[in-house]
């Protein structure tokens, strides 16, 4: 479904934005899941340590987030170019690939310290995981992708705001939207004027990410 994809219709466009949202999901979680229990087995050095002053607290804690970057920098080498060129994601410039890059990093590493928040919360691994892991796809839901703005209930709004996914989210489907030109046909081939409610759909859909996109695009019928 994803590989060597093209953007030909609006399926191609969703399906971007799915694979997208699911790799930097699935990641976050791998990244948040696996480091709570090594967090946690260094809880008895900090208490042993701290208790002789050995070092401060913002210390300790700008460590533990630091010593995580070169392993995030290998995650992010290794993982990103096949999920990039593999589903065919934008390579029109550098400018995407990079900020592609730049925005995968900056999410795992806050999602590190956001694994590292949750084990000092909680007494063992298996409750500091399911918290944290059931925090992150609350957050998931309310960024916009799985729940489109406008269908959320107002009360639902605060949250809309307030998940850091949507921001991730904007920054990694901006890097696809850049600068593109291609044509829009719809998937079942039938002429455009009968079904102009899906061309709106797509339109709103990738202006959400780019206000700026043009109103107007070139779109054409696979029926000829």
């Amino acid at each position: 479904f994803f590989f060597r994809s093209q953007l030909r219709d609006v399926a191609d466009i969703e399906g971007r934005i799915v694979n997208i949202f699911f790799f930097s999901s699935l990641t976050c979680i791998y990244n948040l899941y696996t480091l709570v229990p090594f967090a946690l087995s260094r809880r008895a050095l900090y208490y042993r340590e701290r208790a002789q002053n050995m070092y401060s607290v913002w210390a300790f804690n700008w460590a533990e987030g630091l010593v995580e970057m070169p392993w995030i920098f290998v995650q992010v080498a290794t993982t990103v170019p096949l999920i990039y060129f593999m589903t065919n994601l934008n390579m029109d410039t550098w400018f995407p690939l990079a900020y592609f890059f730049a925005c995968i990093t900056l999410i795992l590493w806050l999602m590190t310290s956001f694994g590292l928040f949750a084990a000092s919360l909680f007494p063992d691994a298996l409750a500091a995981q399911l918290a944290a892991v059931g925090s992150l796809i609350t957050l998931m839901v309310f960024c916009g992708i799985m729940v489109p703005k406008q269908n959320l209930p107002w009360p639902y709004l605060p949250m809309y705001y307030a998940s850091f996914f949507k921001y991730s989210s904007e920054g990694l489907m901006t890097t696809q939207f850049h600068g593109i030109s291609d044509e829009i046909c719809l998937p079942s081939g039938r002429p455009i004027v009968e079904e102009p409610w899906i061309i709106e759909k797509m339109l709103d859909l990738i202006r959400h990410f780019r206000p700026d996109f043009p109103q107007h695009l070139p779109i054409c019928s696979t029926n000829g």
